[in-house]
């Protein structure tokens, strides 16, 4: 199969559930949620998926840069989309959620130790910090709307590639995330985080006008899932993959193991 960015990647035949309302599968790169490995796409989101329509996929599983991906949500209904943060423009906007797939713990990371305290926009902004963040994110949009220096990228892998090349001082990101690309740059720098955000939660979307039939079978099969041992073995499954001390709680999804994390009120106001 070759690779593409928005060609075919994915194609099981077969009926679902919803098989009589068309459905389109939109993703973007995510590691280690959704991503391309052996010109395949694979994830944990990605095998939830699986499990969501029982093996059977409706439709072939498109990736493309997320900027593109929401937009095409945006413009056609019953486009699942998959993975995005449920925040109240999205909800006003008519996206529906299945999930939680994941909790995360967003921060500000740097390379170096003697860059000015950050604890603040402002402080961002008094010491002239760019920052890198992900492009059409809704956390980098907080950003940008606080007046703030933030260089978008097209995926999180980009986003530290910035701050190693030291193009940004700052890099907007997700534990799990960096603790992943982290791992995959053994030689660089470690990583500080300078500034933990908040935390949020990641969902499977469906796009505004999407078939409320479709929506209702989707959140009802997630929670069959959630009294199923499918996500245990989910969670064992890439706990061993990643080698990181991945977790799974029906209230979060998977998550990074964290005292603090379960406790955590999840939001998507920064600042």
């Amino acid at each position: 199969m070759r690779l593409s960015i928005g060609i075919l990647l994915l194609w099981i035949c077969g009926v679902s559930a919803a098989a009589e309302t068309p459905v389109r599968i939109l993703t973007s790169e995510k590691m280690p949620f959704n991503y391309i490995e052996d010109q395949q796409i694979k994830g944990i989101s990605v095998d939830l998926l699986q499990l969501l329509f029982d093996g059977q996929l409706p439709a072939p599983v498109e990736l493309m840069p997320w900027p593109r991906a929401y937009d095409t949500a945006l413009q056609h209904k019953n486009v699942l989309l998959f993975t995005m943060g449920k925040t109240p423009q999205r909800q006003a906007l008519g996206f529906t959620f299945i999930g939680p797939v994941s909790r995360r713990f967003h921060a500000l990371y740097a390379t170096r130790a003697d860059l000015p305290l950050v604890q603040s926009f402002d402080d961002i902004k008094k010491h002239r910090l760019v920052v890198a963040g992900l492009r059409a994110g809704w956390l980098s949009e907080q950003f940008k709307a606080a007046g703030i220096n933030i260089e978008t990228v097209g995926s999180y892998q980009q986003g530290m590639e910035m701050l190693l090349k030291n193009r940004a001082q700052l890099w907007l990101s997700t534990d799990l995330e960096e603790q992943v690309l982290q791992a995959q740059h053994p030689d660089a720098p470690t990583l500080i985080p300078v500034w933990r955000l908040l935390c949020s939660e990641n969902y499977f979307g469906l796009s505004p006008g999407s078939d409320p039939a479709l929506t209702a079978q989707l959140q009802q099969k997630y929670q069959q899932i959630l009294q199923s041992n499918q996500p245990r073995a989910l969670q064992q499954k890439w706990q061993t993959k990643l080698a990181l001390p991945l977790e799974f709680a029906p209230p979060a999804g998977f998550y990074l193991k964290n005292a603090d994390i379960l406790r955590c009120k999840p939001t998507t106001q920064a600042g």
